[in-house]
């Protein structure tokens, strides 16, 4: 389901986005609503195949209500309240996703789930966990160093890097004495083998008979908060996108149609959803790739490795998958954190670090939240602390209409203009600055206390 939903996304970008290096992929954010769907279903119909029929019926339905949303957002032109979105709150998503991207790489180099908890920490320290992840580091510090000695210039350079991690890794095993291929899984160095099924599994699910339409009807709240948690993604990623590549013409209504269409596909196929994926453009891009020629070779390689299943990827060295993750997630956090660095004022930079550390710690959705708060807040403060709004009070009869009047109207004027006082005003008055003031202030007694 994740090929399928990658495949049809991978379609309708490459031949209806704005962006040529445009990625599509399924939204593995909402794995956990897809948990709590399986969950209430399991409770009212069990775990048999009619229960299976009634889940998937209610990830098919989940797709094309975020499909339509997404459809209606582009056609009536809402997506340009995207665009009042501070940039500063942009970069510091980028720096969240970053490190989400080489917090995963460290993940899928050793198979270990990563969590800021000290036990966690120890873990990594062990001996067989320290070589799968110091393997991919390794490479990702030889790339670097690759790229900084003048090898940048090569757009292709990267990816042949990345591709020839599989032979070179093999070459090496095969001076290796006694190590077979399972001793390399077993020790984690190649991904699990996972049990293959027909690719028409997906929709041998689908027996409309079985399906409990009231379980379905309790699934609705569930389906509500995927559907808004879905729609979180868009205005990180488009605008995150945009700024990396230096696209200012992109428009979001546009945008939000394709993932419209793109969504639809995918409920019509009976699969979940998907999304233009940030991380995976941006590395497409840097690579120097792009076109609806690549595009629609992309989508025939998801399809094809969706008819084969899993059994190519048992064989990938996860320092690989690792290099390339960690590779990308650091360029991100450096773009973000490094790069901004002389961009902003204290202020917005401080907002910068704050998004990121909020998008790491507690979640995607929770740190563009703080990011909304953040953008209102420093707007505030720079508004409180701006120069004195009063330039200058001026008696009226001091300055004279350029307007040609009679003598008797100018009199007139000239005897009752200096009884008027002009107040001339400079910079940008926001009349809600004392007030939110207090407010934030009172919050945070609140908060502290």
């Amino acid at each position: 389901m994740f090929l399928l939903s990658t495949a049809l996304a991978q379609v309708s970008v490459s031949c209806c986005s704005s962006f040529p290096c445009s990625m599509g992929m399924m939204m593995v954010e909402n794995i956990p609503f897809f948990h709590s769907l399986a969950y209430i279903v399991m409770k009212k119909q069990g775990q048999g195949a009619d229960a299976v029929s009634t889940l998937f019926v209610t990830f098919a339905l989940s797709s094309l209500l975020v499909g339509s949303i997404f459809l209606l957002l582009g056609k009536f032109k809402l997506g340009n309240l995207v665009y009042f979105i501070p940039r500063h709150v942009i970069i510091g998503c980028i720096g969240g996703v970053g490190i989400f991207v080489t917090k995963t790489g460290l993940e899928v180099s050793t198979g270990v789930p990563w969590e800021w908890s000290l036990e966690v920490i120890q873990s990594y320290q062990q001996g067989p966990v320290v070589a799968l992840w110091s393997t991919s580091i390794g490479l990702v510090i030889f790339l670097r160093l690759l790229l900084h000695v003048g090898m940048k210039r090569y757009s292709l350079f990267p990816p042949t890097f990345f591709v020839l991690i599989c032979p070179l890794f093999y070459a090496v095993v095969h001076f290796l004495p006694n190590t077979t291929i399972d001793d390399l899984r077993s020790g984690s160095w190649l991904f699990p083998h996972e049990e293959s099924v027909p690719f028409t599994t997906v929709w041998t699910m689908f027996d409309f008979g079985a399906v409990r339409w009231d379980v379905v009807l309790e699934t609705i709240p569930t389906i509500i908060a995927l559907t808004i948690f879905s729609l979180m993604h868009v205005p990180i990623n488009v605008p995150s996108l945009a700024a990396s590549t230096g696209q200012d013409d992109v428009d979001m209504n546009d945008e939000l149609t394709v993932h419209g269409y793109s969504n639809l596909l995918a409920g019509l196929f009976g699969t979940v959803q998907n999304y233009l994926v940030y991380s995976n453009s941006l590395l497409y891009w840097k690579c120097g790739g792009g076109g609806v020629s690549c595009g629609l070779i992309l989508a025939a390689v998801g399809s094809y490795f969706f008819v084969v299943g899993p059994d190519a990827v048992a064989y990938v060295p996860r320092c690989m998958a690792g290099c390339l993750l960690v590779h990308l997630g650091l360029e991100l956090v450096r773009e973000s954190l490094v790069d901004s660095l002389e961009s902003f004022e204290p202020l917005e930079y401080a907002s910068v670090v704050v998004i990121a550390a909020a998008m790491t710690a507690f979640g995607m959705t929770e740190g563009l939240g703080v990011g909304v708060f953040l953008s209102l807040s420093t707007f505030t403060l720079q508004m409180a602390q701006a120069s004195q709004p009063i330039r200058r009070v001026r008696v009226a009869k001091a300055i004279r209409s350029s307007r040609y009047r009679p003598k008797n109207q100018r009199d007139f004027l000239l005897s009752v203009m200096g009884n008027v006082s002009i107040v001339q005003l400079q910079g940008t008055l926001f009349f809600g600055k004392h007030a939110f003031i207090f407010v934030l202030l009172l919050l945070a007694i609140v908060f502290f206390i």
